[in-house]
């Protein structure tokens, strides 16, 4: 399981982070929104993947500063906010 933190402006309140599976599945609060995280672009531009959830699950590439593309619950594409980084989960939601 992986745990994805989006920016926020500091005066804001922090976002709850996207967890996911193995496979990007969004798991808990955002699975409302998003299905599933496609992969991460280095910047904010729609049509464009820069490295694909499958490669960054085998290497944990970081991703700080890069733009998640997900898929929607109503099968659209689109680019989110910018990370501030990852973490990788146990199977209980905890941290490595």
């Amino acid at each position: 399981m992986f745990s994805f933190q989006l920016s926020h402006n500091q005066l804001d309140i922090r976002p709850y982070p996207i967890i996911t599976d193995e496979n990007g599945t969004v798991q808990g609060v955002w699975s409302k929104k998003y299905k599933r995280i496609i992969g991460f672009n280095c910047e904010f531009e729609a049509g464009c993947v820069d490295l694909m959830f499958e490669s960054f699950s085998e290497t944990k590439q970081s991703v700080k500063g890069m733009y998640p593309v997900v898929e929607d619950c109503d099968g659209d594409f689109a680019t989110i906010g910018e990370l501030e980084g990852a973490s990788v989960l146990n199977k209980i939601g905890e941290a490595l």
